[in-house]
């Protein structure tokens, strides 16, 4: 593994790890959790919109970018300086994608898991819902399995995951937790999980991401807007609603 390495003017620090011959993971170390996300997805696009011919592909997450390059044209070394020389010259101007950004409302109707996993926080199921409906919950990348990837609200505390993952039926549009993180699902059938549920929403959160005009760009953010069962209807099949900017 590399050593740690600061930009010139100590904007933020980071570090390159050489994996395999045909990756580089490049990791984010800023002690604030927001900086490492937003420098390892402005690296990420900065490296999309480059086009370089050696790069096949960017994995953007939480705070760290894995860069797969093709070994033919580039080794390690060379993909090193590449990276490198974008964290050098690193400026707001890289972050100007988050001022696109937006949050959308998303109505939820809560239950499944909800009541075990609010007695195991020891507070009531509708404290838990009212947490995570208090403010807006940022995507911050995508899930192996396709789901919108979210670190929950810092007043909801870490969610257990199931001791043995199970297989279940499973529906786009969850909200599941597990530890500190949040997702939307985005497809549905059988699959092997250790998530917890606590409710659904009736938006085709899938369809939305597919659209032309997509939806739910990663740097967007949800607000969960409780709903009832009853209202399940008046909400499937239409459109999700803008609340405004993201912050």
């Amino acid at each position: 593994m590399s050593s740690p390495s600061r930009s010139p003017g100590g904007l933020r620090e980071y570090r390159l790890e050489p994996l395999g011959e045909s990756y580089v993971l490049a990791t984010f170390t800023d002690s604030d959790a927001d900086d490492r996300w937003r420098h390892a997805h402005s690296i990420c696009r900065s490296l999309e919109s480059m086009r370089y011919d050696a790069v096949l592909s960017v994995y953007p997450a939480y705070d760290s970018v894995l860069i797969e390059y093709d070994a033919a044209r580039i080794d390690s070394e060379g993909m090193c300086r590449i990276v490198e020389g974008l964290t050098a010259t690193y400026s707001h101007a890289d972050e100007e994608w988050l001022s696109a950004t937006v949050t959308y409302r998303l109505p939820v109707c809560f239950g499944f898991d909800l009541e075990a996993i609010a007695a195991e926080l020891d507070m009531s199921p509708s404290e838990l819902i009212e947490l995570e409906a208090s403010a807006p919950i940022r995507i911050r990348c995508r899930g192996v399995g396709g789901g919108l990837m979210m670190l929950n609200h810092s007043t909801v505390p870490p969610v257990s995951r199931l001791a043995s993952p199970v297989i279940r039926e499973t529906h786009g549009g969850e909200f599941n937790l597990a530890g500190v993180q949040c997702s939307i699902g985005l497809s549905s059938g059988r699959a092997t999980t250790g998530w917890r549920s606590i409710g659904r929403t009736p938006v085709d959160v899938a369809s939305e991401f597919r659209r032309p005009t997509a939806s739910f760009h990663l740097g967007d953010s949800v607000r969960l807007d409780p709903i009832t069962a009853d209202a399940w209807a008046e909400h499937e099949g239409r459109p999700v609603a803008t609340v405004g900017v993201a912050s």
